[in-house]
């Protein structure tokens, strides 16, 4: 098996390789065919992550300057490639979201802020009606941060403010990334391919469960920002009785609706990405946040994102409530050793210390979910009857299982894992003994 560091040089000889060709390339090839091996070279060079190479790339593509016309060839050709490479991306199951976090991971924030202007740009080429209502709300998301996307075209903007020499290996870099992406699962279709049910505005359906995750969120940002655990606990506690009251309300609803409607809302994927470090741990922290909520979660380990298949309100849910217990585990974790924990201070900063923190948070947290689970529904089916209730449940946990083994029939449970350091997995379940999970919604399973 080859290991990191061997494909990591693997991946920098090749780039080197690659560099060493563009160098001697013949100057009576066309300009446009110098910039299509450019791309190649591109590729290889922003997946090394090797920031000399990336500059001798740029040294490059600059010292064709003296062919004529080359400034305008290049940003023209450039451009286009661009273009198509999202469209195509489009179809191949990536989103804008996961376009810019992929890019954030290569070419760092100011290539993430030039592939969200030009996703937004992509997107806004489509008719309204035919872009899925996800993609509208990560478009809004993007455009907050691309200034340049209200006053005019993204690549003019770039090129006028930072000129020539700075912007266009930025775009050269891109477009060689754009290269790379390899398809993954399609969660919604791309623009230009969505249709609303008959008679339903395509926002419809989701503005009121936009209102309510946006009161949501609003609770969890102020529980957050208090320093009085009562009032955090009010606060999540709120959140947490509407996001249950409409989760139950929602399915019950549904399900009267699925008599009359053959095509009402059925499971979908949610992709959420994870960064380093100890991407096992977060994902199997996930996985236990998705199941307490009658969601499956599966991990992606190649590309660090795991996604998370479910009914919508359900996969919304689990998305807030894995970013809460995250940062809630990471504060512990960073903690753990200190007054909080003074028995561990001769070893919480290694790295074993912190990977087994997060596993023994993430199994006990995932117990503690289940149980309110089991206690929720207990009580749900007590208001509404067990017989009107319980058939609701069985489907739709029916329906989100034949989605899963749909989109993905090939996949395979996360492995269990060998915990190193003993102390941290206790540190990190007692750190979710203490952890406040009233944010969850009251799910039902």
């Amino acid at each position: 098996m080859v290991g990191k560091k061997d494909q990591h040089q693997a991946e920098n000889a090749l780039a080197e390789y690659l560099l060493e060709q563009a160098r001697t390339m013949d100057r009576h090839y066309p300009a446009e065919d110098v910039l299509e091996f450019l791309v190649t070279v591109a590729a290889s060079v922003v997946v090394s992550s090797n920031g000399r190479l990336r500059r001798q790339l740029a040294a490059i593509l600059h010292s064709h300057q003296d062919r004529s016309s080359w400034k305008q060839i290049s940003v023209r050709e450039l451009s286009a490639r661009a273009r198509q490479l999202l469209e195509n991306a489009w179809h191949r199951g990536w989103e804008p979201v996961d376009v810019v976090t992929y890019t954030e991971r290569f070419l760092g924030a100011a290539g993430a802020r030039l592939a969200a202007g030009l996703a937004v740009e992509a997107v806004a080429g489509h008719a309204a009606a035919t872009v899925h209502p996800r993609w509208h709300e990560q478009v809004n998301h993007l455009r907050a941060g691309v200034a340049e996307s209200v006053r005019g075209p993204v690549i003019a903007g770039r090129l006028a403010r930072q000129g020539w020499e700075v912007f266009t290996p930025q775009l050269l870099e891109l477009v060689g990334l754009l290269t790379t992406l390899p398809r993954i699962e399609t969660l919604t279709p791309p623009p230009g391919q969505f249709t609303a049910r008959a008679g339903e505005n395509q926002h419809q359906a989701q503005q009121v469960d936009q209102r309510l995750l946006n009161r949501i969120r609003a609770m969890l940002a102020k529980a957050a920002a208090t320093t009085s655990q009562a009032e955090a606990e009010a606060f999540i506690a709120a959140a947490q009785e509407r996001m249950a009251r409409h989760s139950i309300d929602m399915a019950l609803v549904q399900a009267a609706e699925e008599h009359n409607d053959p095509h009402s809302e059925v499971p979908t994927g949610r992709r959420i990405w994870i960064e380093p470090p100890y991407g096992q741990a977060k994902a199997i922290l996930l996985q236990g946040i998705a199941e307490a909520n009658r969601c499956r979660s599966i991990w992606s380990p190649g590309l660090r994102f795991c996604t998370i298949v479910g009914y919508d309100t359900d996969t919304q849910a689990t998305e807030l409530l894995f970013t809460s217990l995250l940062v809630q585990a990471t504060t512990a974790m960073t903690n753990a050793g200190t007054e909080g924990a003074p028995q561990y201070v001769s070893s919480h900063r290694a790295t074993s210390f912190r990977r087994s923190f997060l596993f023994g948070f993430a199994r006990r947290i995932s117990e503690r979910l289940l149980e309110v689970t089991r206690d929720q529904t207990a009580s749900a089916m007590h208001d509404v009857g067990e017989n009107r209730l319980l058939p609701v449940l069985l489907q739709r946990k029916e329906d989100v299982d034949q989605q899963i083994r749909r989109m993905f029939p090939d996949a395979i449970g996360l492995r269990s894992v060998r915990v190193g350091d003993p102390a941290g997995r206790r540190a990190g379940s007692l750190a979710a003994d203490q952890a406040d999970i009233t944010g969850a919604r009251r799910s039902v399973q």
